[in-house]
């Protein structure tokens, strides 16, 4: 048994069509009309390849993300299916962040309070350290919060414009 598969030798070789006959052919139609959605998708529209999702979507992935802090965010972003259930996770995570800026500046100091000697220490320098901890937590909290309603509120900005019936006044 060979590898190599058999040839007939007696089918005769195929030449191309002459300049004439090809161009004689009709041309197919490149440009297609019509949109490929997904089948379960209903009448969502896409916005960068996700539904954009229901504002209670929004908070209720964020109060989700929020109260189980690390836990939730990394549950409800990696199972988003919406760009209100990815923003409202992020929104989450930037509450975590405040969370726990608030609790390492109530502590005064990023060490264990109680000293295996026996004495409790606290110096002026560790406080300063444990604030400027503190206060980046809560600025990257806040900058997270404030991108992620930004992120979604551009979003149905989209949506609104997809979906808006086109005028006169539209036409640039």
């Amino acid at each position: 048994m060979s590898a190599k598969p058999e040839s007939d030798s007696t089918k005769p070789d195929e030449i191309p069509p002459s300049y004439e006959e090809a161009s004689a052919d009709a041309t197919p139609p490149y440009w297609q009309t019509t949109i490929i959605a997904p089948a379960d998708m209903g009448d969502a529209t896409l916005v960068e390849g996700l539904p954009v999702g229901s504002l209670f979507s929004f908070f209720w992935n964020l109060t989700v993300s929020a109260s189980f802090q690390l836990v939730g965010f990394m549950l409800t972003y990696l199972l988003h299916t919406t760009h209100a259930a990815k923003d409202g996770a992020r929104a989450g995570l930037g509450i975590s962040l405040i969370q726990y800026g608030f609790f390492v500046r109530s502590r005064g100091t990023l060490d264990e309070d109680f000293d295996y000697d026996g004495e409790g220490h606290e110096t002026g320098q560790d406080a300063t350290q444990a604030d400027i901890v503190a206060y980046l937590m809560m600025f990257l909290g806040w900058f997270i919060i404030l991108r992620a309603v930004s992120d979604y509120y551009r979003a149905r900005n989209v949506e609104r414009i997809i979906t808006a019936e086109p005028n006169a006044d539209a036409i640039i």
